[in-house]
């Protein structure tokens, strides 16, 4: 009976009823992206991603941010570069993290709602005799939601923009893109999130001028 407990529970957490069961495989994020786009957003040539703060310029783990983003550029048609001066177009990236709010949400009681073993005893009568008996049957159980409880946790809005502008000499020109990626979790670990959030904005980029587009991307699950 334990046994067929254990899977049934991993069951519901795979399927998704019960998101605080954990034992997937893997996660999922849920992200909305919505990209505005400028005049001439379809041309395309070579472009450099760049930091949008200083204190993400000297973060040691943007690099692995702006190869990602770079490689999402080069599969639509830009050829990124190293070097600005080499660049008719500049990326700019800026990330950040609320600090989150309670959220009280119900997740399901799991328990046994039927089957298992069943005891049973008495007397019978009869020709003047009587004569006790017992014993027991047995069905398979079966498992189900029982009950509902209430659970809080604190729920962080992680965000992602990416401003990209024509260069002009060596000034900005005109806007082309701005693309706005955001997702709401319980994971406090902006960068844990980050690469999840840059592949639902690139799914189907650019998509439809200022429509939220809403995208499930997967997630290791490790915050």
């Amino acid at each position: 009976m334990e046994l067929e407990m254990r899977l049934f529970i991993r069951l519901l957490a795979c399927a998704g009823i019960a998101a605080v069961i954990t034992g997937c495989a893997s996660s999922r994020v849920e992200t909305t992206t919505i990209t505005y786009q400028g005049t001439d957003a379809a041309m395309r040539g070579t472009i450099y991603v760049s930091p949008g703060t200083d204190e993400q310029a000297n973060s040691l783990s943007f690099n692995s941010i702006r190869n990602k983003i770079a490689a999402y550029f080069s599969q639509k048609g830009y050829q990124p570069v190293n070097d600005y001066k080499e660049a008719q177009y500049v990326a700019y990236v800026n990330y950040s993290i609320n600090n989150g709010k309670a959220v009280s949400t119900s997740v399901p009681i799991i328990g046994q709602t039927g089957g298992g073993t069943a005891y049973s005893s008495g007397t019978i009568s009869g020709g003047g005799r009587v004569a006790s008996f017992s014993g027991s049957t047995y069905t398979p159980p079966t498992f189900g939601i029982v009950g509902m409880a209430n659970e809080q946790h604190t729920e962080y809005l992680r965000q992602v923009q990416i401003d990209v502008f024509k260069v002009d000499g060596k000034k900005l020109g005109q806007k082309v893109y701005e693309i706005v990626g955001t997702s709401s979790g319980s994971c406090s670990n902006l960068k844990a999130i980050l690469p999840s959030i840059i592949d639902g904005m690139f799914e189907q980029f650019p998509g439809e001028d200022g429509k939220a587009k809403k995208v499930s991307v997967y997630w290791d699950g490790d915050c």
